[in-house]
C-alpha cells in the first residue's frame, strides 16, 4: 500500500497498517544539496537520487511497526525490508 501527502511517499504493510503503523519505508522529496546529518532522526537515510536541484531521500521508521508476535506477518514485513534496496535502485527522478 502506498500512499503520498505530496512530499512523502508512504511504503506500508497492508496486514499492519490499521493497528500497527505498517510503514516499511519512505521516500522524501528536499531541494538540493541535502546535508543526510540532519536527517539523522530518521532510520537508514540516504540519498536515493538527485537531478535538477532536487534530492530524493529514502529512510525506515525509528520504531516497530508490525505485529511481531504473528509469524507471518513479521516474516512478510522482514521480507519488504529485504527488497527496499532493490526497489531503490530502479528509481529515476525526473521533473515534470
Amino acid at each position: 500500500m502506498i500512499e503520498s501527502n505530496g512530499t512523502y511517499l508512504d511504503f506500508y504493510q497492508k496486514a499492519s497498517r490499521l493497528d500497527y503503523g505498517g510503514l516499511v519505508f519512505f521516500l522524501m522529496v528536499t531541494p538540493s544539496p541535502v546535508d543526510l546529518e540532519e536527517y539523522m532522526p530518521m532510520e537508514n537515510p540516504q540519498i536515493v537520487t538527485e537531478k535538477d536541484g532536487v534530492t530524493l531521500i529514502s529512510g525506515e521508521p525509528t520504531d516497530i511497526q508490525f505485529n511481531y508476535e504473528v509469524q507471518e506477518i513479521s516474516d512478510e514485513y522482514t521480507r519488504m525490508q529485504a527488497e527496499i534496496p532493490s526497489i531503490l535502485e530502479t528509481i529515476e527522478l525526473e521533473r515534470v
